[in-house]
């Protein structure tokens, strides 16, 4: 009687842990699915830089900054005149810009911020659809490199390492990714990843 008993417990006990099991597993897929739809895949044909491929380590150890961002507000667009001298030509090209906060300088690269802890970043318009939609309150971890020449004390968004900071998850912003976040992780466990590559490629 015992052993029957015993066993009619094991058994509920078992279909407990199966059903807690799926739950959870739902949740989680549930809510990487809802930060996805939030935050579309850029794909490849869309990022129309020629750029060589690389592995999520090399990209982070090449990046000249990586920080997490807070975008604040998009500022009104710029236009820089770009010449060539040897072919004779001349245009007006529109850069969007937006400012940001940085929130952690995950690569300690340090940056020339403003007494308020912000910066802006920079990219043309004419190349939009090969970056994410950057909305105001989005925050992202992302490689930004500071500008040069009319762009002088702002950041270009460097390569496609750009990770969508939601609800404590990353979630990466281009198709092909090959980091943690390329479906999705947790944003510590990324910044942790993030830190020892580059800690490593210092020494």
């Amino acid at each position: 009687m015992f052993t029957k008993k015993k066993g009619i417990f094991t058994g509920v006990a078992l279909c407990c842990c199966i059903i807690l099991s799926a739950v959870i597993l739902n949740i989680d897929t549930s809510e990487g699915s809802i930060i996805r739809n939030k935050y579309p895949l850029i794909e490849t044909e869309k990022y129309v830089f020629d750029t060589n491929e690389l592995e999520f380590a090399e990209s982070v150890r090449y990046a000249p900054n990586i920080a997490e961002i807070e975008i604040l507000e998009r500022l009104p667009n710029y236009t820089v005149t770009v010449e060539d001298e040897e072919m004779g030509i001349s245009d007006e090209v529109t850069f969007n810009q937006y400012k940001v906060r940085i929130l952690d300088d995950v690569a300690e690269t340090h940056f020339d911020k403003q007494s308020d802890g912000t910066i802006i970043i920079c990219f043309a318009e004419g190349f939009a659809e090969s970056y994410p939609n950057l909305t105001d309150g989005m925050n992202a971890i992302c490689s930004i490199e500071a500008a040069g020449g009319d762009h002088t004390g702002k950041y270009l968004l460097y390569d496609k390492t750009f990770y969508y900071i939601d609800s404590g998850l990353a979630l990466a912003a281009y198709e092909g990714d090959k980091s943690p976040a390329s479906n999705y992780c947790e944003k510590d466990d990324l910044v942790e990843q993030i830190k020892n590559i580059r800690n490593t490629s210092v020494k």
